[in-house]
């Protein structure tokens, strides 16, 4: 075990493209409604718009999840072998 950095093959170009769709996907979830409230009458109380907002806060709880995993994975992989 020495002080050099791991070789990870990470894909930059795959991961900077999925950071625009990330922001563009994160700007439809918060400019939809806002929109949508000033422009109709649609109620921002309503079933679809309520399961909506739970949906969206399911996908950023489980992205925080994966993001706070897979780093613990990899050291726990490469430092010991109980896994």
């Amino acid at each position: 075990m020495g002080c050099a950095a791991p070789n990870h093959d990470y894909d930059v170009p795959l991961r900077i493209g999925l950071l625009f769709v990330i922001l563009v996907t994160g700007a439809i979830g918060v400019f939809v409604p806002i929109l949508t409230s000033r422009f109709t009458n649609v109620s921002m109380e309503g079933t679809l718009i309520v399961a909506m907002r739970q949906f969206g806060t399911g996908v950023i709880i489980s992205t925080a999840i994966v993001h706070v995993r897979s780093p613990f994975l990899l050291t726990a992989k490469t430092e010991t072998d109980w896994m």
